[in-house]
């Protein structure tokens, strides 16, 4: 999430279900930097989903237990368990991109676990960046594939179940 979706999420999803929470300046703060990784749609139904689903809902929210719902979430997208390495792109030369049916060519990039895998507008600024790079180190043009498709179908399936 950029740092406007966090402000958002915080105030109409976290602050929806905990209507009595008023956070503070650093709560805030602390709460910005936890939600960076994570998708708000995506956050936002899987809160949705858990919240209706307690019998008790303590007074204000904790870090750490949404966290752990929302690297469960994004682990079950990805299609991992929390601990196991992420491929998020590939950097290809653009000559090749075209018998390389199989995704065997190319540079890989990973996350080391889910906890560390970017939100998708963070993941396609480093492709990007990536990309570039090897264009100017190279002297060659290469593109980015996103390989993970199971991923890209999990997301379209969780937009659409968002309510």
């Amino acid at each position: 999430m950029t740092k406007e979706e966090s402000k958002e999420y915080i105030e109409f999803v976290l602050r929806g279900i905990w209507p009595r929470w008023i956070p503070t300046d650093f709560q805030i703060e602390v709460w910005i930097h936890s939600l960076k990784d994570f998708d708000y749609e995506i956050s936002r139904a899987a809160i949705r989903n858990w919240s209706m689903r307690q019998e008790r809902i303590y007074s204000e929210p904790n870090i750490a237990q949404i966290r752990n719902i929302l690297l469960k979430e994004k682990a079950k997208i990805f299609g991992k368990k929390i601990n196991e390495p992420v491929h998020l792109y590939t950097i290809v030369k653009e000559k090749f991109i075209e018998n390389d049916r199989f995704g065997l060519v190319g540079e890989r990039f990973y996350a080391g676990n889910m906890a560390i895998v970017p939100d998708e507008h963070e993941i396609e600024k480093r492709a990007e960046r990536d990309r570039q790079t090897k264009n100017k180190m190279t002297g060659e043009n290469h593109v980015i594939k996103y390989i993970d498709i199971k991923r890209e179908k999990s997301k379209k399936e969780m937009e659409t179940a968002v309510v």
